[in-house]
């Protein structure tokens, strides 16, 4: 996935993003989804939550914002 289309899915969703050298993560409610930037290109998302006992690993975006 081309990260600006998946930093624009994760804002369209009310997500709020920050960044570092090329990674990513965002946050909504207790909610946060981290993932980096392969140049122009990005894949394999964490989701980790309040209430999950650890986080998901390798996810795509759908699948993280789910």
């Amino acid at each position: 996935m081309l990260l600006k289309n998946a930093i624009k899915k994760l804002e369209n969703a009310g997500y709020t993003i920050s960044s570092n050298l090329g990674s990513y993560i965002a946050t909504l409610n207790g909610v946060t989804i981290s993932f980096h930037s392969r140049g122009e290109k990005t894949s394999n998302f964490t989701y980790d939550s309040d209430s999950s006992c650890a986080p998901t690993y390798g996810l795509n975006l759908k699948q993280a914002m789910n």
